[in-house]
């Protein structure tokens, strides 16, 4: 068996608040960086996929009438960047999920989450969470290789 395709991802997580935003807002990324790859192509085809969930993005939403709703933003770093990488929100406990966001080395961030409004508690903050779906994507044209990335995800005022 020989590898066609592997992306191995790292995480970085910021947390960027906006002039208006509250203390107690954070981001934590649980299940370790995620490794896809693969192994062949079926007889026939010219792309391959792998994918991968095992990444939970925690985020903390502060309380208070008065703050903006805020969003997560997402962004790569991959030099040399061989294959199509993507990630998604999944089953968000609170928030919108954008869909898809191909990773692209160097790309501005994108909008990953969305309308994630202040906790109704009356003080402290809201624990949510989102499960993180990668795509790894291989064309035969691609060859072989391994991709690098570094992944940003950064809260923020939306």
């Amino acid at each position: 068996m020989s590898l066609v395709g592997r992306s191995v991802v790292g995480g970085v997580v910021l947390l960027m608040l906006g002039p208006l935003a509250a203390h107690g807002q954070s981001l934590l990324l649980e299940g370790g960086p995620p490794q896809l790859q693969i192994d062949r192509f079926v007889p026939g085809k010219t792309t391959a996929s792998a994918t991968d969930a095992s990444s939970t993005l925690v985020y903390t939403r502060a309380s208070g009438d008065e703050e903006l709703p805020l969003k997560v933003s997402v962004s790569t770093s991959a030099p040399g960047q061989q294959f199509g990488l993507a990630v998604a929100a999944e089953d968000p406990t609170h928030g919108t999920p954008t869909g898809p966001v191909p990773l692209r080395d160097g790309m501005a961030p994108a909008d990953l989450l969305r309308d994630l409004t202040p906790c109704a508690e009356a003080e402290g903050a809201c624990e949510e969470e989102t499960t993180l779906r990668y795509r790894l994507r291989a064309a035969v044209e691609d060859g072989p290789g391994t991709d690098r990335h570094v992944v940003r995800f950064t809260l923020l005022a939306q």
